[in-house]
């Protein structure tokens, strides 16, 4: 039922950091389901407020899914 479906990831983490690979397990299950994987993006807070560049890149990432 999954098959010809998209796949996305938005992850949210305490920092901008997060583990290589991490996206990995996602796009390898979007083929496995043939899925297309649209691709990712990842955010977090600073001082209980988003930054700008998580902001520049949930939009791109807004207008990717879009598309």
């Amino acid at each position: 039922m999954l098959r010809g479906k998209e796949m996305a990831v938005l992850s949210c983490g305490s920092d901008h950091n997060f583990k290589n690979g991490f996206h990995m397990p996602f796009i390898e299950s979007a083929k496995y389901l043939g899925m297309r994987y649209i691709g990712d993006v990842h955010s977090w807070l600073e001082d209980d407020e988003i930054p700008e560049e998580v902001i520049q890149n949930l939009n791109l990432f807004v207008h990717k899914l879009l598309r």
